[in-house]
């Protein structure tokens, strides 16, 4: 189960993202979406009020949290979509407050997504059997995206590269299947 939360208790940055997402597996959506909402005001609130860099830190380790959450909840079947709205809001801000932090986050997960559009094309963008569309956890990765950086900023340091991706992907892998012209129609709606 989750950790109490306490008006003491802060988030600790030391423990490994695997650690919360084992917690947040086993828990139900909506007291993970209370807790995420809790650390969110109480680190905050604590970064406001003395500006430790301990506190800091541990907010900028929380976006790599949120981040993984989002991709975790939308991967497993039945896929969950419903915690992105609430979680959104808690990403944005945290992204504006901790720019760069947060654009290190999400273009290490940019960079993942190439990898694995670029091994799905090694292996042949024909065959059934290599990934070259994004997944479920993949377009919510990129939606959310969407919804916390500004996309008509041409020369922002995660929309930039994102659109690259997302022009791989449309212009690179082929169709295979009707699940593959839906995450290309997805992919065309974004921004």
């Amino acid at each position: 189960a989750l950790p109490p939360l306490t008006s003491s208790w802060r988030f600790r940055a030391t423990r490994a993202r695997t650690t919360y997402l084992r917690l947040f597996s086993v828990s139900a959506l909506c007291s993970i979406l209370a807790w995420i909402k809790t650390i969110s005001i109480n680190c905050r609130s604590v970064v406001e009020t003395t500006a430790t860099i301990i506190c800091s830190n541990s907010l900028q380790t929380f976006i790599g949290v949120l981040i993984d959450y989002i991709l975790h909840v939308t991967s497993v079947t039945p896929a969950s979509f419903s915690a992105l709205p609430a979680i959104i809001p808690h990403l944005h801000s945290l992204s504006g407050s901790y720019p760069i932090a947060a654009a290190d986050h999400f273009i290490s997960k940019l960079r993942l997504m190439q990898k694995n559009l670029t091994r799905g094309l090694s292996k042949g963008p024909t065959l059934s059997t290599s990934k070259t569309w994004p997944g479920p956890s993949e377009l919510a990765f990129l939606w959310t995206i969407s919804h916390v950086w500004p996309t008509s900023d041409m020369n922002n340091h995660v929309v930039s590269p994102a659109r690259l991706l997302m022009g791989s992907y449309l212009g690179l892998s082929r169709i295979r299947s009707i699940k593959d012209i839906c995450s290309g129609l997805f992919l065309c709606s974004l921004f």
